[in-house]
């Protein structure tokens, strides 16, 4: 009998062979992409006149509607680790990891119980966010897996 490999063993040999798999279609991808010569008709010279303004960086737009946020339970981590919601929004953690996790505040305000992965990735946790605050949580089997929710 062959001997028993362990979660992170097992995870560490899918992420090699997956890195191997894209190194060999990046290599074939880029093999077979023609190189074309340049063209010899010379484009149109554009001036743009010099501006002593530097752009501005916008932001992007605030939601202020509630709405559907989705939390991902996948690596042992919760992705992404931190997320900026409206009030009165729903968040959905689901797990694609193949052990239990739970979400649980660290207030106790709010908790999952176990929820386990399966092939169509239907079992997941919701819970509305309708209080402005500052939400922590963790999961209790993996302690290292903490994240937070900001509702404004």
């Amino acid at each position: 009998m062959g001997r028993r490999i362990s979660i992170r063993e097992g995870i560490r040999g899918l992420v090699i062979g997956l890195v191997a798999v894209s190194l060999v279609f990046y290599m074939s991808c880029k093999a077979s992409v023609a190189t074309t010569p340049p063209a010899t008709t010379t484009p149109p010279v554009v001036t743009t006149p010099m501006t002593t303004t530097p752009p501005v960086a916008t932001a992007p737009p605030v939601t202020t509607t509630p709405r559907t946020f989705k939390v991902d339970v996948a690596g042992f981590a919760f992705i992404p680790e931190s997320l900026t919601i409206p009030a009165g929004s729903t968040v959905t953690w689901t797990n694609f990891d193949q052990v239990i996790h739970t979400i649980t505040s660290e207030d106790s305000f709010f908790g999952s119980g176990p929820i386990w992965d399966n092939p169509d990735h239907t079992q997941h946790f919701n819970y509305t966010f309708n209080e402005p605050g500052v939400f922590t949580y963790h999961c209790t089997s993996h302690p290292s897996e903490q994240a937070v929710i900001i509702v404004e």
